[in-house]
């Protein structure tokens, strides 16, 4: 049997597979620095991303692996850690990932080869 259910039914749904704790530590300003750190360690180089979209992804997924790190390593090992990536990255999108794409677009740096 297939049910039909709302974006905002699905967002409820999806979100309570993930724990609390990480509910509670992901918020705009913790995740923000995280952000930082991954922006700095990936400049933006015009030949290693196809688009802003492209590098903003780059820069979101390396900025979760920092923030999981943080966590702990044994957040790997759980059932829902498909969730919690999904909603991170999500979260990531909604906070930063406009403004990644601006960074891009203005400051790509070309090859110097």
């Amino acid at each position: 049997m297939k049910y039909i259910i709302s974006e905002s039914q699905y967002k409820i749904l999806f979100e309570q597979n993930v724990p609390n704790s990480i509910k509670r530590r992901a918020n705009k300003k913790t995740l923000e620095k995280y952000i930082l750190l991954s922006k700095r360690n990936n400049p933006p180089y015009c030949q290693e991303h196809e688009d802003g979209y492209d590098y903003a992804d780059a820069v979101i997924d390396d900025a979760i692996d920092y923030f999981l790190t943080e966590v702990g390593p044994e957040i790997e090992e759980i059932n829902e850690y498909g969730d919690i990536l999904e909603y991170l990255r999500m979260m990531y999108r909604n906070l930063f990932g406009e403004s990644l794409v601006y960074h891009y677009e203005n400051n790509c740096i070309p090859d110097e080869s």
